[in-house]
């Protein structure tokens, strides 16, 4: 077993299942959020829903959901709107 793939509609029913858990966990949102932000370089100030972030580049401070649609404009690369955050999109 080591080394094989899961069926596809495993994988797909796995990343559903996670993705309805963070939909439903606000924390646990928050906490994914958070990861991704630094896994890109963010400057992380504060604790909880009192966080504020700071882009690689420096320059302003930027609230918790705000930090999250610029992380996802940067990612989209066209710079216009957010794009769904989550998995595999780094």
């Amino acid at each position: 077993m080591v080394g094989r793939r899961l069926p596809e509609e495993v994988e797909r029913e796995v990343r559903r299942l996670a993705d309805e858990r963070l939909r439903l966990d606000p924390e646990a949102k928050a906490a994914e959020e958070a990861r991704e932000l630094e896994a890109a370089g963010w400057e992380r100030r504060g604790s909880g829903p009192r966080s504020i972030w700071r882009r690689p580049e420096g320059g302003r401070w930027w609230a918790h959901y705000q930090a999250v649609i610029e992380l996802c404009r940067e990612r989209s690369g066209d710079g216009k709107g957010p794009t769904k955050p989550g998995r595999g999109a780094s």
